[in-house]
């Protein structure tokens, strides 16, 4: 995990899924940006 918070720790699903939608869309970003400038 990235930041485990005491808070969620108890619904840690939700933050590792939300974490890794974040990843998926910042690869996304990064891939799209790459095939622009390219």
């Amino acid at each position: 995990m990235l930041y485990p918070s005491p808070v969620h720790r108890q619904d840690s699903s939700f933050p590792d899924h939300h974490i890794e939608n974040f990843r998926a869309a910042l690869t996304l970003a990064i891939n799209a940006s790459m095939a622009v400038y390219t």
